[in-house]
């Protein structure tokens, strides 16, 4: 379904679809994903340069649905989000360290300590990754996972808030779509294609167009378009997140996710929600500012075994 809007003399909003183009212009954005990551790959702009990523046409069209109606669907506060949810991080304890319960300090970031990059940061970035979820044990296993423990590590854990002097700052969510297949995504799409087809009929012939069965006018037709567009998109980043990493090409693989936080920051930002790659009950969080959440309550500390998960 291709969208083309078009102008008449009083400037009203027509709009042409096509329902043989839609999943083709699905393929076209996944392709544009893919030249993103190429340019990057390529090196023919750093991560922290939005100025020229923003010119690649991945970005480009995101920013031009994100800046409409994207702020108001992807968009919350990171106080609505943990609401009701439960947050945590965990940690490997390594062998030196010392055999006492370790203290809430040590699940803060510290540069010296990331040594290799996350998915949104590069190496010695100290922002907060968190995960979330319904209950305790699923974003314990949760952060077990992501840290990649192995039978016999000494594994800590701890319970996270949201400090006080930060309910309100402002998150974006690209788990939006995760609950949605493409064809979930474009039956809304669809449907309001058939409805405004109807309207189109009953406008055109009271205007006398003759063409009716290809224009019609509506006010909300381009945004329920851009929502189509949005969770296309948010669709494609939360697809590419579950691409496997190879050790080689983590640098190449992490590029655009780190381009789009710089991305995020420079349009006000504070953190990211994404899906977790390794528990899918979970999802993860990353905060631009270690500050922005708070340990608390007691720390767990165990030896990982066989029979955690």
């Amino acid at each position: 379904m291709k969208a083309i809007i078009k102008k008449n003399k009083l400037s009203e909003s027509f709009f042409v679809f096509d329902d043989q183009q839609l999943e083709h212009s699905e393929e076209i954005m996944k392709k544009t994903w893919s030249e993103f990551r190429e340019a990057l790959a390529n090196k023919e702009f750093e991560y922290t340069d939005t100025d020229k990523a923003s010119k690649v046409t991945f970005l480009k069209q995101f920013d031009s649905w994100f800046q409409g109606v994207g702020k108001g669907e992807l968009v919350t506060t990171l106080s609505e989000f943990f609401c009701g949810k439960f947050v945590g991080r965990g940690t490997i304890i390594k062998p030196h360290e010392s055999p006492n319960t370790p203290s809430h300090d040590r699940f803060m970031p510290v540069s010296e300590f990331i040594t290799e990059d996350n998915r949104f940061s590069p190496a010695g970035v100290e922002w907060l990754y968190l995960a979330v979820g319904d209950t305790q044990e699923i974003i314990q296993e949760c952060a077990e996972k992501e840290c990649r423990v192995k039978s016999g590590d000494r594994f800590a854990f701890c319970n996270f808030q949201v400090n006080e002097n930060y309910h309100n700052i402002k998150i974006v969510n690209l788990s939006i779509a995760d609950d949605f297949s493409y064809e979930n995504i474009n039956e809304g799409l669809y449907a309001l294609e058939q409805r405004e087809y109807e309207n189109g009929i009953k406008y055109a012939q009271k205007h006398g167009i003759l063409d009716y069965k290809l224009h019609y006018k509506n006010p909300q037709v381009e945004k329920e378009i851009a929502k189509w567009a949005l969770y296309t998109y948010a669709k494609i980043m939360s697809n590419n997140l579950f691409v496997p990493i190879k050790t080689q090409d983590k640098k190449i693989e992490y590029a655009p996710f780190q381009t789009l936080a710089i991305y995020f920051i420079r349009e006000g930002f504070d953190g990211i929600i994404y899906s977790s790659t390794v528990c899918p009950n979970a999802k993860n969080i990353v905060l631009f500012d270690k500050k922005y959440a708070v340990p608390f309550g007691n720390v767990s500390d165990y030896t990982f075994g066989p029979l955690s998960f």
